[in-house]
């Protein structure tokens, strides 16, 4: 086989591996921007009656952030005149390899009125917490699997 030949198709073989991790990439952005996209037609939905500036406006000054206790990730919340639009995030970078590269894992809309608003929180953080304890539970049966290998 001559040298040119050879080195086409070393270099043929590099350009299909760059695409391969490019069309990946492109897949996890595409899916990201589609929960991103999700969060904003409910937010749009849930205040429709106002101008995009009110909107953003209301949207900056009536949002929560419930994190987790290892912080690791959150619920987004925005408090709504009617409704309460959440999308749970995972704000470390540990988790976010995880689950490939996401920044968002959904989002979705409750209808809760203002007097339920503190039990409404409650729940979330509850949620949030059992996530946490199962993490921290395969960390530890990881840990014990690890030394018991090692013993035996």
């Amino acid at each position: 086989m001559k040298e040119s030949v050879r080195m086409e198709r070393y270099a043929q073989r590099a350009v299909d591996k760059r695409r391969k991790e490019e069309d990946s990439n492109r897949k996890i952005g595409q899916f990201v921007l589609i929960k991103y996209l999700a969060q904003g037609d409910h937010l749009c939905e849930a205040l429709k009656k106002m101008s995009q500036m009110e909107r953003q406006m209301y949207i900056s000054q009536h949002t929560e952030l419930i994190e987790s206790s290892d912080g690791a990730e959150g619920i987004n919340v925005v408090w709504c005149p009617n409704s309460q639009v959440l999308t749970h995030r995972l704000l470390s970078s540990e988790l976010r390899k995880e689950f490939e590269g996401q920044h968002y894992l959904s989002s979705w809309v409750r209808k809760v009125g203002p007097h339920q608003y503190e039990a409404l929180r409650t729940t979330l953080r509850d949620r949030l917490e059992r996530r946490v304890a199962v993490r921290q539970h395969q960390k530890n049966q990881l840990a014990i699997d690890f030394i018991e290998a090692n013993v035996g």
